[in-house]
């Protein structure tokens, strides 16, 4: 993608190690449009493709999974926690599927 080619030659920082530093536009202080051009840029590659989870190697790729499952129109699904509590504090109804959900 163009936009980001040119953001990263404008705006990264080179550190020890070679290692080139986005954290200032796309970790820690995110540029939302670009992260949104990004997404649909992303979004577009998988055109025909069915997609029914965007999934990160890290935390600091959610923004960026966010905007590619926008884009494509998934939606994230529940699933039931592992770790439960005899005792349940309360539910929550999906509109989507119907099923309700306990949270212990």
């Amino acid at each position: 993608m163009e936009e980001l080619k040119r953001r990263i030659l404008s705006d990264a920082v080179v550190g020890e190690g070679d290692i080139i530093h986005v954290d200032m536009f796309l970790n820690h202080c995110m540029d939302i449009n670009l992260m949104e051009h990004m997404g649909n840029a992303l979004a577009k590659r998988f055109r025909g493709v069915r997609i029914t989870k965007v999934l990160t190697a890290e935390s600091s790729g959610i923004a960026l999974a966010c905007f590619v499952a926008i884009r494509r129109s998934t939606r994230p699904k529940p699933t039931p926690s592992l770790w439960r509590s005899p005792i349940p504090c309360g539910s929550l109804k999906s509109t989507w599927t119907g099923t309700t959900w306990f949270s212990w």
